[in-house]
């Protein structure tokens, strides 16, 4: 800070050095979580290289791609794409396709798509980049073993363990040998390693790796982590899945303090803990207690739900449903082999039947184009304000990068919205109504 300082004194503000020094500042500040800070010191330094270089030099690139990053760690995908492939293209037509600069911008592509679910298109980008990085870094260069490790990622996700475990392999120890055996990519990777031994069953060898992934987060980046927070859940399902559940329900407890504290109540890696928790005392017996996790989960997925059917991408609906109905499916066992012996369990089942399914992707449109077209100019304004925001919303909810301010602050600005709205349209609260047991008992009879 005190360089570019420096540099605005004796060059003044609109000087390339000090468009150098703003670009600093703003990775510097991107690294630290400081997101907004970081936006706004990399936009004031694209001002000023456009207007120094025209809109085609590699430091416009440069550039361009930090503020993608900053976009792509907040989820704001629809941002942060149009500048990676701006990159992309200077960095391809001023230095060549087969550039270490071009295999950056596609890993950093490859990231936002596989964010989105679009693997396919984030398997080709990715086999790009490696294919770069290795033929002009070496095949040992930390940058390889990220490459690596996200290809491996999407064969894990496909099911595709035989061509995932090698290149994890391959990528761990190039980052121990280049960055030392208690670094946090090495972590990353020791987790990613476990939860592909875990899936294929090899119990012993994945509990291994899970704990020194843990011990390696816990050391490097402190014991409330969201990543520690992460391998913590993976470790207690691990003791889950083989009924040790002494040893499962005191990380889960934590590893759901944990994501709480990171992320709020209203996030998937807080549902999925509630579920896990829920799961685990239904095996335990301890029924009263399942049912109040597992509903608490619910509601966590159905808010989640109803935000992303209303404005979130089709591949990003998709996805999330899919993660939806199986939540719903354990509810509904659930209450199948537990009726009579909890109260009111039918009516949690009911109530997930309902979120699942009343409201539909296509009924969603339909209300809320009515909405639209029955509102006032200022309401409509308002009402694009607010799924715009509601955009934001789904995409951070979804999303394990993201501060809990970062996430606190645009869900007040959507609250506060709906109340606007709310005041100005009695169609727009009916529309944002909860699905409730009570309510559709109330339409029933009326």
């Amino acid at each position: 800070m005190r360089g570019l300082v420096i540099r605005e004194e004796l060059f003044g503000k609109d000087h390339q050095d000090v468009a150098e020094s703003l670009n600093d500042l703003g990775f510097l500040y991107r690294n630290q979580g400081a997101y907004r800070r970081a936006e706004e010191v990399l936009r004031r330094a694209l001002s000023i290289r456009e207007k120094t270089f025209g809109r085609s030099d590699i430091r416009i690139a440069e550039t361009l791609n930090n503020l993608a990053e900053v976009y792509r760690l907040q989820a704001q995908y629809r941002r942060a794409e149009p500048l990676q492939l701006r990159a992309l293209n200077i960095n391809e037509k001023a230095l060549g396709r087969d550039h270490p600069k071009v295999g950056i911008n596609l890993n950093n592509l490859g990231l936002i798509y596989q964010e989105l679910g679009d693997f396919g298109r984030a398997g080709r980008l990715f086999r790009r980049d490696l294919e770069i990085s290795e033929r002009a870094l070496g095949p040992d260069h930390p940058l390889v073993a990220t490459s690596l490790n996200n290809l491996a990622f999407l064969y894990y996700v496909q099911g595709n363990f035989a061509k995932a475990e090698p290149l994890l392999q391959r990528s761990l120890q190039i980052y121990e040998n280049s960055l030392g055996e208690t670094h946090p990519a090495v972590a990353t990777t020791v987790n990613n390693l476990a939860n592909l031994y875990y899936y294929r069953g090899d119990i012993v060898q994945a509990e291994t790796l899970y704990l020194r992934a843990l011990r390696i987060r816990e050391n490097a980046l402190g014991l409330d982590h969201p990543d520690v927070g992460i391998t913590l859940n993976n470790l207690a399902n691990l003791y889950r899945s083989v009924d040790d559940y002494s040893r499962a329900e005191p990380l889960f407890l934590r590893s759901l303090m944990i994501s709480r504290n990171a992320f709020v109540e209203k996030h998937w890696i807080y549902a999925e803990t509630l579920t896990s928790l829920g799961t685990l005392y239904w095996a335990q017996g301890r029924l009263n207690e399942a049912q109040d996790f597992l509903a608490r989960a619910i509601a966590v997925r159905g808010t989640i739900l109803e935000d992303t059917l209303f404005s979130g991408s089709e591949t990003r609906k998709q996805a999330f449903v899919t993660k939806f109905r199986k939540d719903v499916d354990v509810v509904v066992s659930f209450a199948l082999q537990v009726n009579g012996r909890v109260p009111n369990v039918s009516n949690l089942a009911m109530l997930a039947l309902l979120q699942r399914k009343n409201r539909a992707a296509e009924e969603m449109r339909q209300l809320l184009g009515a909405v639209r077209r029955q509102s006032d100019s200022t309401s409509r304004k308002l009402l694009e304000q607010w799924t715009s925001t509601l955009e934001r919303v789904s995409d951070l909810s979804l999303s394990s990068n993201v501060p809990i301010s970062q996430l606190k602050q645009v869900e007040e600005e959507r609250q506060r919205l709906e109340e606007e709205l709310g005041e100005r349209s009695g169609q727009f609260r009916e529309l944002r109504s909860p699905v409730t047991i009570e309510s559709v008992q109330n339409a029933l009879s009326a």
